[in-house]
């Protein structure tokens, strides 16, 4: 019956989609990664692939941002509920599962060193910092492990410094994460021997 078809059709016809307010952000000139840290909708639309999106946050400025967020302290200035609001985000954000945010970090070591420099701080970390970097790291494995298993024995001292912050449970289930990819790397090489 045509009488169902004709009113869908024209309702389709008329109707634009609303614009999100990432959209607009990123439809401006001057926009900072900090403006769309704040955006609500940010992290969906980083997990629905929003390809505008993720080539501004994959810009080498704003990726290397996001690195420092989640491993450097944020500053004493504000409430304690503010402090760790835009490392938690950009946490998320790197988490998020965007290929294209993993292949930056994987693709240059000089960010994978920016992250891992977190390690040269000085016991205790600060917990909070340390799940997130954890959360980042874990991330990396889960979609580059071969490559940051090469990474990680490449580096001399790495390990000292992870023993060196094993109180830190983060890096206490990291470790033992780390460690578990190289004994299953190491039986996967056995068994194609």
């Amino acid at each position: 019956c045509e009488c169902f078809t004709r009113p869908s059709r024209m309702f389709w016809k008329h109707f634009t989609p609303p614009v999100s307010e990432l959209d607009n952000l990123l439809a401006k000139e001057d926009c900072s990664l900090t403006e769309l840290l704040d955006a609500e909708d940010v992290l969906q639309e980083c997990k629905g692939i929003n390809n505008k999106l993720l080539k501004f946050l994959t810009r080498q400025e704003n990726i290397e941002e996001l690195v420092s967020l989640v491993t450097s302290e944020p500053l004493d200035d504000v409430d304690e509920a503010e402090r760790f609001k835009y490392p938690n985000t950009a946490c998320n954000i790197l988490t998020s599962g965007a290929g294209a945010l993993v292949d930056k970090l994987i693709a240059e070591e000089a960010l994978l060193d920016k992250l891992f420099e977190f390690m040269d701080s000085e016991p205790p970390l600060n917990s909070l910092l340390a799940s997130f970097f954890s959360r980042v790291v874990v991330e990396l494995f889960s979609k580059k492990a071969s490559h940051m298993l090469e990474y990680i024995s490449s580096k001399e001292g790495l390990v000292d410094k992870f023993l060196a912050h094993i109180d830190t449970s983060a890096i206490m289930d990291l470790v033992l994460g780390i460690v578990s990819s190289f004994q299953m790397s190491d039986e996967r090489r056995e068994l194609c021997t």
